[in-house]
């Protein structure tokens, strides 16, 4: 006779957090309104829904949504204090 086989707990892993997928339009200053496409054509586009803003710039393989609107803000900050 053997003994009953004893079942080990599993691990569970920690989520990992997302980035963001909508963002703050930086020209009507809507909530939520700005969308980010990034295309294989190394292309990235991001824009609003509301006002129709849009932002077109070049990415690499590397580039995250997060990188083309803070791209938008930075590029429409500096038109503004320059």
């Amino acid at each position: 006779m053997g003994r009953k086989k004893s079942r080990r707990t599993q691990i569970k892993g920690r989520a990992k957090p997302r980035a963001p997928t909508s963002f703050d339009c930086p020209e009507c200053h809507a909530e939520g309104t700005v969308r980010v496409t990034i295309s294989r054509k190394k292309t990235a586009t991001a824009f609003c829904t509301i006002c129709d803003a849009k932002y077109l710039t070049s990415a690499n393989r590397l580039t995250a949504s997060i990188d083309v609107y803070t791209k938008w803000v930075d590029e429409k900050n500096a038109k503004t204090y320059s």
